[in-house]
């Protein structure tokens, strides 16, 4: 690595040393000479959070992403309403898919045959058989990621992974 890059890199995790103080962590440097995998590490009313910055990251001008593919979060509810994930089936014996609440989309690839897409995404979800004012339904929403493939048609055409994060509901 050269010094222009590990003196932007050494500016930026003091920027952010700088931030995390502000809100109240406490900041530890990390040291990759002893095996260290982060550069810094910030704690606070119990939470640790390690930050590993890399040259592009550091890099001023960056711009935030915004990807977004028309239509996803609707063919990832029809996928989700005709294929169930067994992680909310097994958690409660019937369950209503209401809505994808926010996508998140971490890789895209165009290819000549569609789109192959990684992402995340919230869905909200309700249990049980009654009704909300019968006070026999349960909602709640979990985070889930995926894999998939949509055609040119933006339509989904495959699902290679869909999982769900249903471990927060158990710590309700």
């Amino acid at each position: 690595m050269n010094a222009a890059i590990r003196y932007v890199e050494a500016e930026r995790i003091d920027q952010l040393a700088a931030e995390l103080q502000q809100r109240g962590y406490t900041i530890e440097r990390g040291d990759r000479a002893n095996g260290h995998g982060y550069d810094l590490s910030a704690r606070k009313n119990g939470e640790r959070i390690a930050l590993e910055v890399t040259a592009l990251d550091a890099l001023p001008g960056q711009r935030e992403r915004s990807i977004t593919v028309p239509g996803l979060k609707r063919e990832l509810l029809i996928y989700l309403r005709d294929y169930p994930p067994r992680a909310l089936t097994t958690f409660a014996g019937e369950v209503r898919i209401d809505r994808v609440t926010y996508l998140d989309i971490d890789a895209i690839t165009v290819t000549k045959d569609g789109s192959d897409i990684a992402g995340r995404g919230v869905v909200e979800v309700t249990f049980g058989g009654g009704s909300a004012q019968e006070g026999t339904e349960n909602a709640d929403d979990f985070p889930f990621h995926f894999r998939a493939t949509v055609g040119h048609d933006l339509h989904l055409r495959r699902v290679d992974e869909l999982a769900i994060d249903v471990a927060s509901a158990d710590q309700d």
